[in-house]
């Protein structure tokens, strides 16, 4: 992997890594995408999560296990095949510190390579406790990074 000081890029063999990509819909303001990374095996996306409240201790997180992404204009639903630093539903997360900040990662089969933005769905829902990104911009010139093989 290559990285560079300038704008904290990543180059890695056969992936597409899309740092702080936008989105929009997501009624959700206490989550916020830090990465997208699809190769071969996965689409991951990396999040960031943090609570309104200054004592999470005792508090939980979860997602649910029919989460799914969607490529833009398909019908095709990529389901949640596995997820670190939360707990799938219904077992659940608990924080263990006082601090309000907490990271997780959920993994999905591949998009295709000629996808541009994707949905993420936890529920389907105007619920706003539930995870749900719209039109995921994988064509941000800035932060998007084609690996490819020496």
């Amino acid at each position: 992997m290559t990285m560079t000081n300038k704008n904290m890029s990543a180059i890695e063999s056969d992936k597409l890594i899309v740092f702080n990509p936008k989105y929009r819909d997501n009624k959700n303001k206490r989550i916020t995408i830090l990465r997208v990374v699809i190769d071969n095996e996965y689409t991951r996306v990396d999040f960031l999560y943090w609570s309104l409240k200054n004592n999470n201790m005792g508090k939980w997180i979860q997602i649910e296990k029919d989460t799914y992404i969607r490529a833009l204009n398909c019908d095709k639903k990529l389901k949640l095949l596995k997820a670190e630093n939360i707990g799938i539903s219904p077992n659940k997360s608990f924080f263990k510190t006082k601090l309000n900040l907490l990271n997780f990662t959920l993994y999905f089969p591949p998009l295709p390579k000629d996808t541009v933005a994707f949905d993420l769905i936890e529920k389907d829902t105007k619920n706003e406790n539930y995870f749900n990104f719209h039109k995921i911009n994988l064509k941000a010139p800035i932060k998007k990074f084609y690996g490819s093989k020496n």
